[in-house]
């Protein structure tokens, strides 16, 4: 279960079937929360990738991939920012990307905005 087909892609195919579904509809639930589902399966195959290898592309692809051990340090040897703290950084830009698509959403459906509209709104309030 731990492969980007499952924790990834068909959450993300979900996500894409839902918003079809329901952009005609007044709701978004189902969009929401596949999009939630879909940022916390990859935050969850982000640790993963940061403690032990993982076969991301299993069954296409037995091979092991781990994220390498980042830190940013000054020159003599203090830590400014550890490996963990790297990793949620990655973690946290994910997360930012779900608000936007989020944001998005209640653009297209709240206002009624073609989708253009709706990520040219939405990225135009967060910048």
């Amino acid at each position: 279960m731990h492969n980007i087909f499952i924790a990834i892609l068909l959450p993300l195919f979900l996500f894409g079937l839902s918003w079809y579904l329901e952009r005609k509809t007044s709701s978004f639930k189902y969009q929401t929360f596949f999009l939630l589902l879909t940022i916390m399966l990859t935050g969850h195959i982000i640790a993963d990738l940061v403690e032990d290898p993982v076969k991301l592309f299993y069954p296409f692809n037995l091979t092991d991939y781990a994220l390498p051990s980042i830190v940013v340090a000054l020159p003599n040897g203090w830590e400014i920012v550890g490996r963990d703290g790297v990793y949620l950084t990655i973690y946290g830009v994910v997360i930012f990307i779900g608000a936007l698509i989020h944001d998005a959403l209640y653009y297209e459906e709240k206002e009624n905005m073609k989708t253009a509209k709706a990520i040219k709104e939405t990225v135009g309030d967060y910048f």
